[in-house]
């Protein structure tokens, strides 16, 4: 069977009650059916594919089998209750150039979860773990041989990928260590995104958001000069975080100097706590200023002040209406002056049941900056 792409896009369940900590996941049966049936279905033409999506819960027992020729491979859901040794995924796929890895897990209490320490320790987010915390569950460690051989070619394979999406980037996965300058797309935004109105997966378990400092740190370990599009997202819980929110925007510009597309999410602890304490437009227009390609911006600040939803649908159309202009003179306008590359800037948007890019062309004329509005752009979530 010569198949291309195989897609199977079930990153959630419904084999627990929403009332369970486990809700989203597969029980066990579920899970073994599951596995057994792909396992067979894909293994009649793995040596064909190039494009694979599988939910992350059991794409660890799936990944087992070889694929060369694939070059694009999305994980997407739950990470798997046991401890897998993820860059099997670069052993089996040599010529993968393109790897999203989107993972979420079940017990999120808090809004957005702000997990302690690096996050190492915890299962399945790192895609090479410090050899302290794991090893390959099924290397044959009497032939050491056979293991240098495994890490060169998963090495290797990292080295040539072009686009990478991990959602809970930690400092300490060494898989930044092995990405290059072949490397032009890079994504670390959270999953599912939060705050999303209308979102595919809306009984999907809560985001954990990486805080500023530990964002940060992710981007003191790298130096990839031929990204040209990068997303990311954090949490910025105060005042008390205001030096280092300055010191990650001025670093993205340290990190991707050829940086042409830039798209943020900052979102706020309390948002309506600290609505007039911390400015972020100060700082992304000092901190970007740098980046000379910067051509297309897309913010999500977090806006305290949205219009919430209200039984009127007249007084929603007219509260919409009122912060889109105020977004368009104010914030959007205000950056688009101060970075004096860009041809668009976009804004996160939020109306009654769905949530969008709002996007203003940049027109530049005899000095004066003028917005010009342009179909509004879905979010990828």
């Amino acid at each position: 069977m010569n198949l291309r792409r195989f897609v199977y896009r079930v990153p959630f369940t419904d084999c627990f009650p929403r009332s369970s900590l486990s809700h989203g996941r597969r029980d066990e049966v579920q899970g073994r059916v599951e596995i057994l049936n792909l396992f067979v279905l894909i293994s009649h033409f793995n040596a064909c594919l190039e494009v694979l999506e599988l939910p992350a819960e059991i794409a660890p027992f799936l990944v087992e089998l070889p694929y060369p020729n694939l070059r694009r491979m999305k994980l997407e859901g739950h990470i798997p209750l046991l401890l897998q040794r993820w860059s099997n995924i670069f052993s089996s796929a040599p010529r993968l150039r393109d790897l999203e890895f989107k993972v979420t897990r079940a017990q999120v209490e808090a809004r957005y979860m702000l997990r302690p320490g690096s996050g190492c320790s915890e299962q399945g987010y790192c895609l090479f773990p410090p050899k302290s915390l794991t090893s390959s569950p099924t290397a044959d460690r009497s032939d050491p041989d056979s293991i240098l051989r495994d890490e060169a070619l998963e090495q290797s394979t990292v080295t040539r990928l072009k686009s990478i999406h991990l959602s809970s980037p930690c400092a300490d996965d060494g898989v930044f260590r092995y990405l290059s300058d072949s490397l032009t797309e890079l994504c670390l935004v959270a999953y599912p995104l939060p705050g999303i109105l209308g979102a595919r997966w809306s009984d999907a378990p809560a985001s954990e958001l990486r805080t500023v400092q530990q964002m940060l740190d992710v981007l003191k370990v790298l130096c990839l000069p031929n990204v040209t599009k990068l997303k990311l997202a954090y949490i910025f819980r105060g005042d008390e975080e205001a030096d280092l929110d300055c010191q990650l925007v001025k670093r993205i510009g340290e990190c991707f100097p050829e940086l042409e597309e830039l798209e943020m999410h900052r979102y706020r602890n309390l948002a309506s706590e600290n609505a007039v304490r911390v400015d972020p437009l100060p700082i992304i227009k000092e901190g970007l200023a740098s980046i000379v390609n910067l051509a297309h911006i897309r913010l999500n600040l977090d806006y305290p002040q949205r219009p919430r939803y209200a039984r009127s649908r007249q007084n929603n159309s007219k509260a919409y209406r009122a912060f889109h202009d105020s977004l368009e003179n104010g914030d959007a306008k205000s950056i688009a002056e101060a970075l004096i590359s860009l041809q668009s800037i976009g804004v996160l948007f939020h109306e009654d049941f769905s949530t969008y890019w709002d996007i203003w062309g940049v027109d530049r004329h005899k000095k004066q900056v003028s917005l010009i509005g342009c179909p509004k752009m879905p979010v990828e979530m």
